[in-house]
């Protein structure tokens, strides 16, 4: 005998033959082996398929899911909607009822938003930030060591607070101060703490010859004074305003508008002294040691010719 593939062949089989029909289980039993094809024992004849018993009683779903005698079940399809197996494997759907929604109680920087979900069928409301509308706390200025750090991760104010890291100790730079400040170094709760103190006192300078005397007020409220070089030339200890000259030995000097950018103060410009050196006939040019210019000395003596008109040049005879 050619049995269906869901069943087994058996020559004497003396059990209950099973099927499934209007939910229920329905034996026929004989009191003599029977030849013929049957389901596998504890198994009973399903629309052409062998089953457990149990399932002559469970309804079947859209989805193709069994569901047991008087479950209930949300479709995935129709989240809306509530089924129940009934006797007879009858599916009964009905709407799901929905209570007054309630608006949820959110923390700070949060408000009430309406959910929306695909598998959702009641309105349900959830807590979602608003950093826009949020009074958000300032944020803490962090030095000697102490980092920013979050006291409250996962809400959505944050609240943030200063932590000390002693590893970070180490990149505090000390600062540079200046003359009138001193570094003094002040415990704090994580960090050392440097500091440039007022250090300072009154002084007064006496300015030399062609300086003038500059004082200023730091921010400690100490008076410094400083020289600067007047707009002045400077020679052999007596000062020259712009314009005035002056004899050095055998030069003429005058103090310029130039500056020099060394010295700072005016430059002062020197040449030689010039000399009247034309002499009259019968006289010479002679420069004597320690003067600067010569004069004109006599070296001839003149002879008036008697026979002279008055107009004919004397004779000069030279002196031995």
């Amino acid at each position: 005998m050619k049995c269906p593939a869901y069943l087994i062949y058996d020559h004497c089989h003396k059990a209950c033959i099973k099927t499934c029909e209007n939910s229920t289980s329905l034996s026929v039993c004989k009191d003599y082996p029977t030849e013929g094809c049957f389901c596998p024992n504890g198994q009973v004849v399903f629309n052409e398929s062998c089953v457990d018993e149990e399932v002559c009683t469970q309804c079947i779903s859209e989805d193709g899911t069994h569901h047991q005698h008087m479950e209930i079940w949300i479709p995935s399809s129709e989240p809306c909607k509530i089924c129940t197996c009934l006797d007879n494997r009858e599916v009964n759907c009905t709407l799901q009822p929905c209570t007054t929604t309630k608006t949820v109680q959110c923390g700070p920087c949060e408000v009430p938003r309406l959910r929306r979900d695909l598998n959702q069928c009641c309105p349900v409301y959830e807590c979602v930030c608003d950093l826009v509308s949020c009074d958000l706390p300032p944020v803490p200025d962090c030095e000697f060591g102490l980092q920013l750090a979050l006291t409250n991760p996962g809400e959505c104010r944050p609240n943030y607070t200063c932590a000390c890291n002693r590893e970070a100790c180490g990149l505090v730079q000390r600062p540079f101060c200046p003359s009138h400040r001193e570094l003094t170094v002040k415990k704090t709760e994580c960090c050392d703490k440097y500091e440039c103190t007022c250090s300072c006192s009154n002084s007064t300078v006496s300015c030399p010859l062609g300086y003038l005397s500059r004082s200023l007020t730091n921010d400690c409220g100490c008076i410094s004074t400083t020289c600067i070089p007047d707009m002045v030339c400077v020679h052999n200890n007596i000062v020259y305003p712009i314009g005035k000259t002056w004899k050095n030995g055998c030069k003429e000097c005058s103090c310029t508008s130039m500056r020099d950018d060394i010295t700072g103060f005016q430059m002062m410009e020197c040449h030689d002294k010039i000399c009247n050196t034309f002499c009259s006939r019968g006289y010479k040019y002679i420069v004597q040691d320690g003067e600067c210019c010569g004069r004109c000395q006599k070296t001839a003596c003149e002879e008036q010719p008697f026979w002279s008109r008055g107009d004919a040049d004397p004779r000069l005879y030279e002196v031995k």
